[in-house]
């Protein structure tokens, strides 16, 4: 396997990591998104999300765990350049 090519199940993470990286920057459109996620209100995290139903099984409960992980060192919040940077170096760890 070449070191730039991933799994599927990495390929699928990423592509949803940069949708809701979109949904949350409004390049993408989700109706009542506010109803399933917001950010946090940590200057320490100024990525985190929350999830408002984590108890329930959707996409927005099953990628913001992954999402709050991988940006927990950030130190602000990202253009789309450095996200996807950000994507391609780390999505092995998941």
């Amino acid at each position: 396997m070449r070191h730039d090519l991933f799994s599927m199940r990495h390929r699928r993470l990423k592509a949803q990591l940069l949708l809701l990286y979109n949904l949350i920057i409004g390049a993408s459109y989700f109706p009542s998104l506010e109803t399933h996620v917001r950010l946090g209100s940590s200057s320490r995290r100024p990525m985190s999300l929350i999830c408002i139903n984590p108890n329930c099984s959707n996409f927005f409960s099953t990628v913001i765990p992954i999402w709050n992980a991988l940006t927990i060192n950030v130190p602000h919040f990202l253009c789309p350049s450095e996200f996807k940077s950000l994507l391609v170096n780390n999505i092995a760890r998941f």
